[in-house]
């Protein structure tokens, strides 16, 4: 009787840790989600599809500049296009990044 008692009380404590450490670590969970937040960012240029020609030195993309019914996204002018995009990403996730590290 008193083994049964035993391991009935060595179960139930044991019960017990595991609910405290699951509640341990779904608070770790919860500020570490907090910490973590999206954002949607919005960039005013123009994708490689709809680009007329505006930044100087570049060329359109857009098939009807070119005279084409679709995009040739393998185009000098467009993998030139698309790293000029990728360069003003990079600058604005670097310039965040940065800010955040200060706050």
């Amino acid at each position: 009787m008193r083994l049964v008692q035993a391991i009935a009380l060595g179960l139930s404590g044991l019960a017990m840790s595991s609910v405290s450490l699951a509640s341990v670590e779904k608070a770790e969970t919860a500020t570490s989600a907090a910490a973590l937040e999206s954002y949607i960012v919005k960039f005013g240029e123009t994708g490689v599809l709809h680009y007329a020609g505006d930044v100087p030195g570049m060329r359109a993309t857009r098939p009807q500049a070119n005279g084409l019914r679709k995009l040739d996204a393998k185009s000098p002018a467009s993998i030139a296009y698309r790293d000029y995009l990728r360069q003003i990403r990079e600058t604005v996730v670097s310039s965040l990044v940065c800010k955040s590290q200060l706050s």
